[in-house]
Formats: C-alpha cells, structure tokens, sequence
C-alpha cells in the first residue's frame, strides 16, 4: 500500500456514552497519506483527527465534518480541494467502509496547472483574435455547429466570437449574442433563403461568397459576405455594402431620369470626343451618345451612330466653316451658338466643351422662324394699314375739313348779312346747323388725334412732368379763369416717353376734371406722385418687373358710377348727353392709349359728387430706380402761379 501514488487512510469514529460521534481515529495510514498533509497535520495511527490537530484546527473540523457525513449516510462523497499546507491541488474519495470511512486522496496539481495553462493559453488567442478582428473594417462571427445529438444534421449555429464592427452591424453587444443560436436570434434568415447556403457550408465545407439584400427582423441592409470552414466550427464575415448599393441606385435612377430625359425631351442631345492624329490635330469627332431626336434628324438608329464621327454624318461642315468652330470649342473653350438649317427644319445649336469633345444640344426653332416670318409679313400689313390710317387722315384734316369750314362761314354770313329774311325759324335752323358741324368738326379732330395715338409716335425721350404740367396748365388758363378753378400739384420725375403723347394725357384729364364740375363749386384739382415697387402695380406692370410711378389725379367734380370705371375709357362712349356736357367720347380713350403706348396703364375711381380719381402707372427709369422723385411742386389759381 505504501508504493501507491494515492494516499490512503482509514478512520473510525469515537463516540461518547450517548453514541454521538466525537472524533476519528486514524486506524491505517500509508506513506503518501504523510506527504499530502503536509506539516503541522499529524495523521499517525491511533491519534484523533481533532483532538491531536489543534493547532489547524479548522482545517481539522472541516475533515472530521466530511468524515462523520459520509460515515452517517453511507453516501460516498468526491472533492477537489486546495491544500494550503503543502500548496497543492488534491481530488479526494471518501466511502464508508466496514465501521470506519476509508479516504483516498490523489495529487491533482500537475494536471490542473496545465489546464490552468492551457485555459490561459486559449484566453490569450480568443484576446488575439478579437483584437484581430475588432480591427476589421468587416463585420466578422465565429460560429460553432450544432448537430442533432441522432442524426448529426446541422440545425443551427452558435454564437462564440463577434468583432465589434458586428456589434454596430447588427446593434447587439457581443454578450447579448455569444452562446446563442442564430436562427434563435435571427429567425428571418430562414425566410430569406441565407439559412440553406450556412447549412450547406457547415455540411460540406465548400466556401461562399454572395451578396444579399437583409429586410428582416427590423434591418434593411446590403452586404457581401464570406465564409469558410474549420472542423466544427465555421467563419462569416460580412461587409456593409447599404451606402454602396443606395449610391449606385440613385445613380441608375438618375441615369434612368437622364436618359428618359435625353429620350423623350424635345431636344436633340450628342456628345462627341475628339480624333487626332499623331501631330495632334483635330481630324473629325467619334460620337459616344446621342439621343432618338438626335438619330431621327440624321436618318439613322441612335446604334448605328454610335458607331460614326461627325464628318461622317454632315461632311459639308467641312467646307462650310462649321467644323472649324465646333475645334474652337475644343481648343479654346468657346461656347457656339448658331441657327442651322437641316432637312426642312431650322435648329437653335449650342456646342460647350466637355473634356477632349463637346456637348451639342439643339432645338428645333422652325416655328419661330414661321412665326418670325409671319410676324414680318403682319407688320408689313399693318405698316400699310398705318399708312392708310394717316393718309384717311390726311384726308380728313383737310377735305372734310374744308367743307366744314364752309358750311360755318355761310351760316355765319347768312346770320349776320340775312338774319331779317330768314325770320325766326330760318334763324333757327341756321343755329342748329353751325352746332351740328361744330361738334362734327370736334369729332374729326379727336378723331385724328386719337389716330395719331394709335399710329404715330415719336422716339422716346427723357420728359420732365412738370414741365409737362405747366404747358398744360398755360393751354387751359381761360378754362380755369373762368371756372375759378385750381390746381395743385406735388413734384413729379421725368420720365422716357412721348412729350406730345403725355401733354395729350395730361390735358385732357384736367380739361375733364374742369368740365364735369359741380354747380357753384369752383374745380378743385389734386395732382400726386409715388414710386411702386415690384409686386405693387396693377398686372401688366408687375409682369415686367421693376418699379414705376403712380401718378394719381383727384378732382371734386360730379364724379361717376363706379360700374362706369372701365367703360368709360371706350372709345365713344358718354356717361352725360351733350345738352348737359359737350365732348365726343374719345378724350379718355386717348388717356388710355398714351399709357399704354408707354408701357402703363390707367384706371379709374369715383362716386356721384364725390368727384373722380384716375391713377396713371408709368415705368420709372431705369436710373432712377430706387430714388426719390425730382422737380418742384407749384399750385395754379385762375391765373396766379408759385413755384
């Protein structure tokens, strides 16, 4: 017994009167029992286990407990135990034997220590190889197979290793994954078909590589994985590819735009490169695209002129001078511009430089060439016309004119040479005959003027208001002595226009406002400026951009119906029957026309004696813009003027 590498002894328990167990006994203890207990533990035969070990004894009651349970319940009891007297590991075996409890005890120490070192050794490449991977810029798992424990099929993977570029990848920490199975954590791997292509690698060990679009268990992602095999267990790596695989839609979608674009526009769209020779000159263009528009003008497929140069397609570009402008492009970075006639069409042509070539866009302009055309042969037209309107009027200032005047000096020679013969009622007639072409003599000559509106103008030139107004204001001086009307008037710019044009305006809105005046109440008018800026004048104006002048005009005469604000201003047209007020209709169409014929425009307010306002718009000019008005104001009473 003393040659066994275990050691072995046999205690028996000693018990007091009452039969409770108070100690063991050592009855047989081999020579290795002495060299596992170590100093200071005395094991000899037929000492006491507690009461000859005093000085350790909590070391001694912990074994007499062990002995004295094993000896009670007859159940043998294995430990594995750290000895710190003699600094070793120990796997002990105790049973009830015969009235005793025999105790084998093995020395375990070098195994443990070279488990100890083979665990440390493992830790120490699972640190290495996290660190490895954790510098991976791909998403890296190491995964052990799990086998039915009957058939040995691969039913899943386990978890044991993921890098930390798989954490982000997947938004789970590595302790919430290791241990676990993967079709536990991500059962939408069955659905979209990856799961087969694991099972086949763990089965076979035949590497994969593959791309997969991932839109389960609340991801949407791209990325290319790999994956090999090593005994039982298997590696996948996985690369992020989402931003790669959204970039490359976008791009074929705006690729899809473009060239839906380039197909279906109605522009013709090409792009060349240059040809050289060895010297380096410039011999003729390939074309790298082209679109259907683009074909169709040339008669060919958008395939076939894939496969041709420019020279090929038009070589008369060559001896018109064409060619060389589209290598000025090339050479000199000049853009061209130019209108060419192709088959039945004209074509707007634009050619920019875009790398060694050119981008040639063109549209097709044969309808304002057609328009153009038309346009010409319109105004030829009305260029006659004009000329026939100002040869009726010729005619009219004159030869019917003439016969007016006759008319007048007859009646009036008859008036003051046969007044007694003619009696009462020849008189009479006389009277209403010189009323009749006195008012006809008036219509001719609104009539002309509002031809000469419509028809003639002068250059424009720079006209100062004021002076516009004084001249006016000078015309009418009878008309206002006898009225006792005033005029008041703030400071108004200068402007581009048609002195004669806007005198006409002018003239006869205060010759208006002078006429439909109230009874017994003296004219009373008010003349004011104001800039408008863009957004704040009536439409015509606001189409055009900038600002412009309101420049409005208030009297206190017998105003108007307000449904009367438009009409009023057509030709003809009379709110009042001559017998009350004398006019033609035409002077306020001739207001209208002057501000148009200067790119304005003219409305109308008022109320029955409440008297009328006109607000006339104008354009600034374009020095102006933005400056406050210029000139002086001045006030005109029946003949007394202050400036």
């Amino acid at each position: 017994m003393d040659n066994l590498p275990d050691a072995i002894a046999w205690l028996v328990p000693v018990s007091d009167e009452q039969g409770e167990i108070q100690d063991f006994v050592f009855q047989y203890v081999n020579q290795k029992a002495h060299e596992v207990t170590g100093e200071g533990f005395t094991c000899e035969e037929g000492l006491l286990l507690v009461a000859d070990n005093q000085s350790i004894a909590g070391f001694a009651e912990t074994l007499f407990d062990q002995y004295k349970e094993v000896f009670l319940t007859g159940i043998t009891k294995e430990y594995n135990y750290y000895n710190p007297l003699v600094k070793k590991y120990f796997y002990v075996n105790r049973k009830r034997w015969e009235n005793g409890v025999l105790s084998i005890t093995r020395d375990r120490t070098a195994e443990i220590d070279a488990e100890t070192v083979a665990r440390e050794e493992r830790q120490r490449h699972i640190e290495q190889l996290q660190f490895v991977t954790d510098s991976s810029l791909t998403a890296i798992g190491l995964y052990g197979i799990v086998r039915d424990p009957e058939t040995r099929e691969v039913i899943d993977l386990r978890y044991e290793l993921i890098n930390q570029m798989a954490e982000r990848m997947t938004g789970r920490k590595a302790a919430q994954l290791v241990g676990r199975t993967m079709r536990e954590t991500f059962p939408g791997i069955e659905k979209s078909g990856i799961w087969q292509l694991y099972k086949k690698l763990a089965e076979t060990g035949e590497s994969i590589q593959y791309h997969n679009h991932y839109t389960f268990d609340g991801y949407d992602l791209w990325y290319q994985v790999q994956g090999v095999r090593k005994n039982e267990h298997i590696v996948l790596s996985f690369l992020d590819i989402t931003e790669l695989k959204r970039s490359q839609e976008e791009k074929q979608q705006q690729a899809e735009l473009l060239n839906s674009m380039l197909t279906n526009a109605p522009i013709g769209f090409a792009q060349y490169e240059s040809i050289r020779d060895a010297s380096g000159t410039i011999t003729d263009f390939k074309v790298l695209l082209m679109n259907q528009m683009v074909a169709e003008i040339i008669n060919s497929t958008v395939e076939e002129a894939l496969k041709t140069t420019l020279l090929t397609i038009s070589p008369v570009l060559k001896t018109t001078g064409a060619f060389d402008k589209y290598i000025d492009v090339v050479e000199k970075d000049e853009r061209m511009e130019v209108d060419r006639h192709f088959g039945n069409h004209w074509y707007r042509l634009s050619a920019v430089k875009f790398g060694d070539g050119f981008i040639l866009a063109g549209i097709d302009i044969s309808q304002s060439y057609q328009d153009q055309s038309r346009l010409e042969t319109i105004n030829k037209e009305l260029r006659r016309s004009n000329e026939s309107l100002q040869q009726f009027a010729y005619v009219a200032s004159h030869d019917l004119q003439e016969p007016l005047r006759k008319i007048q000096s007859f009646g009036d020679l008859l008036l003051n040479q046969f007044e007694p013969q003619l009696g009462l009622t020849g008189r009479d007639l006389i009277v209403r005959m010189q009323s009749a072409s006195a008012r006809m003599s008036l219509l001719i000559r609104d009539l002309l003027a509002y031809s000469r509106v419509s028809t003639h103008r002068e250059a424009f030139r720079v006209v100062n208001l004021n002076e516009i107004i004084s001249e006016v204001l000078e015309d009418l001086d009878v008309a206002m002595r006898e009225t006792n009307a005033s005029v008041f008037c703030d400071p108004l710019p200068s402007l581009s226009g048609d002195a004669v044009q806007l005198r006409q305006l002018f003239q006869n809105l205060i010759a208006n406002s002078i006429k439909f005046r109230r009874e017994h109440t003296p004219p009373v008018i008010q003349i004011t400026c104001q800039v408008l800026y863009a957004g704040e004048a009536p439409a015509p104006l606001n189409e055009a951009g900038g600002s412009c002048y309101e420049i409005t005009l208030t009297d206190n005469g017998i105003g108007f119906e307000p449904r009367y604000a438009e009409r009023i201003f057509e030709v003809f047209q009379r709110l009042h029957t001559r017998q009350n007020y004398s006019g033609t209709g035409v002077g306020l169409s001739i207001c209208k026309k002057v501000a148009e014929n200067h790119g304005g425009t003219i409305v109308a307010e008022g109320h029955p004696d409440e008297g009328a306002t006109f607000r006339i718009f104008l354009p600034q000019l374009a020095t102006q813009a933005g400056k406050p008005d210029t000139g002086y104001a001045f006030a005109r009473n029946t003949g007394s003027t202050g400036k």
